[in-house]
């Protein structure tokens, strides 16, 4: 996965939405966020009583040049299993969530959606605001009414899913 072009940090995103073990891993694993998200969410999640207190205890004081690789694995030992897919679809809409927010940092937003759609495998979710993709609705007569839309869709979007993910 390439997503180069968009710079998301953990902070950002552990004030919106929990994350486990495994689907920091899998950002990692894809380069959507930085190595040193695992010592960070250690740092972030530490408090007596969570699952391999120790070993996040352990994690949470390493720097960014000490291998994490044996403190990860077993942290994701403890955790409930989760399917590839359902990690997948949280890190599209945390992606998505992040350039919608800061759409304006960007030249062209749709643009990088499109790479997203092509990233992620194509997701049906999505279809509504890629703009290569046929619509079922009418032409609005302009360009910019069309785009308007487009980005409309993609707020809608992720109001629906955020129900899926967010904390509480």
């Amino acid at each position: 996965m390439d997503l180069s072009n968009i710079k998301i940090s953990y902070s950002d995103i552990q004030k919106h939405i929990p994350l486990s073990w495994q689907e920091i891993k899998f950002a990692v694993d894809n380069n959507i966020i930085e190595k040193s998200s695992f010592v960070k969410h250690a740092v972030y999640i530490l408090e007596e009583g969570i699952p391999g207190f120790d070993i996040v205890l352990e994690l949470s004081i390493l720097d960014m040049y000490d291998d994490v690789t044996p403190y990860v694995s077993k942290l994701i030992q403890l955790e409930e299993r989760e399917c590839e897919e359902c990690i997948k679809s949280k890190w599209l809409y945390l992606i998505l969530w992040h350039l919608y927010k800061n759409r304006n940092e960007y030249s062209n937003p749709l643009e990088i959606v499109e790479d997203i759609y092509c990233e992620f495998d194509y997701p049906q979710s999505i279809t509504g605001f890629v703009r290569y993709m046929p619509s079922d609705e009418p032409d609005l007569g302009s360009y910019e009414k069309n785009e308007a839309r487009m980005y409309k869709k993609w707020a809608s979007y992720l109001e629906d899913e955020k129900l899926k993910f967010e904390k509480g």
